[in-house]
């Protein structure tokens, strides 16, 4: 197989941990021989690598991947296998890698590096910026829309879309939506549609505590896993009604309006180092200005809607100014389904720490 598509692999096992780690990156290890891989390892809490080399089997030769951030490479073991070649994903200049430099095997170096850099792109985040990573996604229109006039929004994205967030709520530890999004669609925020998925922590925005107890997202097991985010102000016989229900709490320092700041503040010191935000347009608006959105995804549908008052992905205020707007770089545009998805980063004239 060609160097690209074993460390292709290698990313896909490091993938397994999205979702599942607290401020520790993505890492693993593949070992393959003849198309066939003899040992699998990628880090999740507490899966460390040195003992999982002890279940390795006994043989040697093949091909060795590794993708290491902060675990270094195992050279021992690597002595006793005797690899044919190894591949990483950086350079043996990288700490994770340095101990290779002792070694006598031929190494081939940045083998997919800029995917491997994208695919760590949270941790790297969470490490420079010390809040948690925040994505926006939405489906709308190709007018911008993410619902008639009407209300009517199911399902302005196709099936593969629709997927697509699924994988991404997999990915992050952490969804987040305004109230206005609860009260209209009533959302469970899982991520139902992927088999196996961790399901993400709930975040509900609700400067007034409107959310009833009555919500699908507070029935049951599904409430221990929602938190609340209301101002100082809140009514105290309504948070004591829902933390009944099971659901936590949490008062910001503003009697006005929750802070987003002190949100993704709250969060990061929770271990929760990855956000997902799904609106609605308000609350897109709100990241966007304070400069607390990280990436953009859009999954554009071939669709036009129209209206005055139809609901539109970011709204709120909206700029002033052309100059006062958030500048984007896309960074992805791919078809999904019969959908586009545009993705993009704000330049960094545009990010608050």
């Amino acid at each position: 197989m060609k160097p690209t598509t074993l460390m292709r692999q290698t990313l896909a096992q490091a993938r397994l941990g999205e979702g599942r780690l607290s401020f520790h990156p993505l890492e693993s290890l593949l070992w393959i021989h003849d198309g066939q891989t003899r040992f699998a390892w990628h880090y999740e809490s507490g899966n460390d690598l040195s003992l999982a080399l002890k279940s390795a089997p006994g043989q040697s030769g093949g091909v060795l991947c590794l993708y290491l951030e902060t675990t270094p490479a195992p050279v021992r073991w690597i002595q006793a296998i005797l690899p044919e070649a190894i591949l990483i994903a950086g350079t043996i200049g990288d700490a994770a890698y340095a101990p290779l430099s002792s070694l006598a095997f031929p190494v081939e170096q940045r083998v997919l590096e800029r995917q491997a850099k994208n695919t760590q792109a949270i941790w790297h985040h969470v490490q420079s910026m010390k809040r948690p990573f925040v994505t926006l996604s939405f489906g709308m229109s190709l007018d911008g829309k993410i619902a008639t006039y009407t209300g009517d929004s199911k399902y302005i994205s196709g099936e593969a879309s629709r997927i697509a967030v699924h994988q991404q709520r997999n990915r992050h530890m952490a969804i987040l939506v305004g109230i206005q999004t609860v009260l209209v669609d009533h959302p469970l925020l899982n991520a139902r549609l992927i088999e196996g998925a961790r399901h993400p922590l709930r975040v509900v925005l609700d400067s007034k505590l409107r959310i009833s107890e009555t919500e699908p997202m507070l029935q049951g097991d599904n409430a221990k896993r929602t938190i609340v985010f209301t101002t100082a102000a809140a009514d105290p016989a309504k948070i004591r009604r829902l933390e009944t229900v099971g659901a936590s709490v949490i008062q910001t320092a503003s009697s006005d309006k929750v802070d987003l700041a002190e949100v993704l503040d709250r969060l990061y010191r929770m271990g929760i180092d990855s956000v997902l935000v799904e609106g609605g347009g308000t609350v897109h608006f709100a990241f966007l200005e304070a400069g607390l959105a990280d990436l953009v995804q859009a999954y554009v549908s071939p669709i036009l809607i129209g209206g005055e008052t139809a609901k539109s992905a970011v709204s709120g205020q909206g700029f002033a100014t052309l100059k006062d707007s958030v500048k984007l770089d896309f960074t992805q545009i791919r078809r999904i389904g019969k959908d586009i998805l545009f993705e993009a980063s704000p330049q960094k004239s545009n990010l608050r720490k």
